[in-house]
């Protein structure tokens, strides 16, 4: 906490995984500020980040020959407002 009424939040986090032809990644992290207003009431904002990634290699047909090979990697980034009632 920055000060009675304010505060800051960070996190982050990591996964990979691998199984036989299948191998892949997601990351995240969020940093927010939030202003309490009394016992139960706040505000504030974040941002958002996500980045997930996953490899496909030679998946083989009946015959053992290579049918598929992919990649896919995407990225979610954002920001966002939020209102907090704790109970």
């Amino acid at each position: 906490m920055f000060s009675e009424h304010w505060r800051f939040i960070a996190g982050a986090g990591w996964l990979s995984l691998s199984i036989d032809n299948f191998s892949g990644g997601n990351y995240v992290g969020r940093a927010s500020i939030e202003y309490l207003v009394g016992k139960r009431w706040s505000f504030g904002g974040a941002i958002n980040l996500a980045k997930a990634n996953v490899d496909i290699k030679d998946i083989e047909d009946a015959e053992g020959n290579p049918e598929f090979t992919a990649r896919v990697d995407m990225s979610v980034n954002d920001f966002s407002v939020f209102a907090r009632v704790r109970f």
